[in-house]
């Protein structure tokens, strides 16, 4: 989150525009330190 909000935010031009935001982990069972392990984070965004 830290990331999303202090690089990827300001190096794109997009903001964040008010709506939920979701994290999916399709992986359910995996162990985070699995090599196949991943997590997704849905954030809705607009052009600024």
């Amino acid at each position: 989150w830290k990331r999303i909000y202090s690089e990827w935010f300001p190096a794109t031009g997009y903001e964040h525009s008010g709506g939920p935001e979701i994290e999916l982990y399709p992986n359910e069972g995996l162990c985070p330190s699995d090599d196949d392990y991943r997590c997704e984070v849905w954030i809705p965004i607009i052009k600024k």
